[in-house]
């Protein structure tokens, strides 16, 4: 995802090695975005957010994004737009992701 390689942060460039032109599932509510999903997002999530890279599909209309402006990741419920959760890390998220052999 050469659109946000300049993004000088180590999780979401870890993140963006594992996003395809699939979605990868995570668990049964967990999956990582497509490609088309995240470059796409204001169309295909519905959303008017700027700023952000939206990383994960959490269900129930929420995703973890990545907030560019305030270099911290995020939850947003897309229905209303609400931002929650706000987190340094996403270590946990990192964990699920496979594992290449």
């Amino acid at each position: 995802m050469d659109k946000y390689s300049s993004i000088n942060n180590k999780e979401l460039q870890e993140i963006l090695k594992y996003v395809k032109e699939e979605p990868v599932f995570l668990s049964n509510e967990m999956r990582l975005l497509s490609k088309e999903e995240i470059l796409n997002y204001k169309e295909e999530l519905s959303v008017e957010m700027d700023n952000i890279i939206p990383l994960i599909d959490l269900y129930d209309n929420n995703f973890l994004i990545y907030n560019i402006t305030e270099d911290v990741f995020e939850k947003i419920n897309i229905v209303d737009e609400t931002v929650f959760g706000k987190t340094n890390t996403i270590e946990n998220y990192l964990n699920l992701l496979p594992k290449e052999d």
